[in-house]
C-alpha cells in the first residue's frame, strides 16, 4: 500500500509540473486573467492593446513542458483576453530537445 502511495505521488508530480497538460483539462473561455496566473503561474510576457470598443492583453508563457511524460518536448502558449477574459488561447512554437540525458531517481521503498 505504501509503495502505491509513493508512485501515485511521484506521477501526480509529474503530471502537475506541465503547461500543456493544465492547459488542455483547466483552461477555458471566459476564464480571468487571475484565474489563468493562478493556474499557470506568472507569465513571462504581457501586451496590452485597446480599439475603440475593447480593450485586450496578451499574456504569453515561453519554453514550457508539454507533457510530464516528455520533458523533452516544449512550447510557447498564448492567452488573449477581451475586456478581462479569455476569448483566444493556443500552443505557438514547438520544440523538441535533442538532449539525450535523462533523469534517474533512485528511492528506497520499505514495506
Amino acid at each position: 500500500m505504501r509503495k502505491l502511495a509513493v508512485i501515485l505521488i511521484l506521477v501526480s508530480l509529474i503530471i502537475g509540473c506541465a503547461t500543456g497538460e493544465k492547459v488542455r483539462m483547466s483552461v477555458h473561455e471566459d476564464m480571468s486573467k487571475q484565474d489563468v496566473i493562478d493556474l499557470l503561474g506568472n507569465p513571462d510576457g504581457y501586451k496590452r492593446f485597446e480599439d475603440s470598443q475593447n480593450h485586450y492583453v496578451l499574456i504569453t508563457y515561453t519554453d514550457k513542458v508539454i507533457s510530464g511524460w516528455d520533458i523533452h518536448r516544449r512550447a510557447d502558449y498564448y492567452f488573449i483576453f477581451k475586456n478581462d477574459r479569455l476569448s483566444e488561447w493556443g500552443t505557438g512554437a514547438v520544440r523538441v530537445s535533442q538532449s539525450s540525458t535523462g533523469i534517474i531517481m533512485f528511492m528506497p521503498i520499505t514495506y
